[in-house]
């Protein structure tokens, strides 16, 4: 692989670009931010096929680890 990123940098940006402040949007459940994750998820299917999304396992307290995209080499 090429290189990764992590999938809510990718989605802060897309829901900032629409006036969206990632910030006041709830962490947990975090149904907005799932919203913008989703669309990160579609945009680097579409401009990177071979590149693999990792759901990261959660953190000791329970909340969401994250995804990491990996970019092919």
């Amino acid at each position: 692989m090429a290189g990764s990123f992590d999938l809510d940098r990718l989605a802060m940006r897309l829901a900032a670009e629409q006036g969206k402040a990632w910030q006041e949007m709830a962490d947990f459940p975090g149904y907005s931010r799932n919203i913008w994750r989703e669309a990160a998820r579609l945009a680097v299917a579409r401009a990177m096929p071979g590149a693999i999304v990792e759901d990261l396992p959660p953190d000791f307290d329970g909340r969401e680890g994250g995804w990491r995209v990996h970019l092919p080499a």
